[in-house]
């Protein structure tokens, strides 16, 4: 789980989808599936250009 920029909350689970929530209005407002099974770690860098992602697959992936 993870809070960013512009009201929006990160989350992951056992599904393999990263999920972007608005926090005001609870909807989600994006989403992205790359991982196969459970998301483990979730983090951002400092400067908010990236995140990185590891999962059950043995796969950790850099979003930018």
């Amino acid at each position: 789980l993870g809070y960013i920029e512009n009201d929006v909350f990160v989350s992951t689970g056992c599904d393999g989808v990263i999920k972007f929530w608005n926090v005001n209005n609870g909807n989600e407002v994006r989403s992205l599936k790359d991982h196969k099974g459970f998301i483990y770690c979730l983090g951002f860098d400092k400067n908010g250009g990236a995140m990185v992602t590891a999962g059950d697959d043995q796969i950790i992936r850099v979003w930018k």
